[in-house]
């Protein structure tokens, strides 16, 4: 499989290859995190949205409107991941997550990946 962060995501959502390979990759839902606007467009914050923009092309998924996000439903490494894109603002996205989670029914935080730009910036 390729390198970069889409062969990582890919490897995350892929089926095990051999009975010997760990079973406990869970994900679902896949959200990347982005502003909004063309102003923004060049913007670090949109890395989440690209993500998922190249994931969607890359294996044939529509996104569509689902209350605050883009939503998308299609098949990764012989899966069904959920694709999303909120329409929000990065430091506004928790509502439109939240409701993604409800919308999906998602109950366990390892079906949830959310890809973003501050993964090693402290809170606050």
């Amino acid at each position: 499989m390729s390198g970069g962060i889409i062969g990582r995501l890919r490897r995350l959502v892929a089926e095990p290859r051999s009975e010997s390979e760990p079973k406990d990759h869970k994900i679902r839902l896949v959200v990347g995190l982005g502003n909004p606007g063309s102003e923004y467009a060049g913007n670090r914050h949109n890395v989440g949205a690209w993500t998922i923009n190249r994931l969607a092309r890359k294996h044939g998924i529509e996104l569509a409107s689902a209350g605050r996000a883009s939503l998308g439903k299609g098949l990764i490494g012989g899966r069904e991941i959920a694709l999303a894109r909120p329409r929000t603002f990065v430091n506004e996205s928790g509502p439109a997550v939240w409701g993604l989670i409800k919308r999906l029914k998602i109950d366990d935080a390892a079906e949830l990946l959310v890809v973003h730009d501050e993964l090693d910036l402290p809170v606050g």
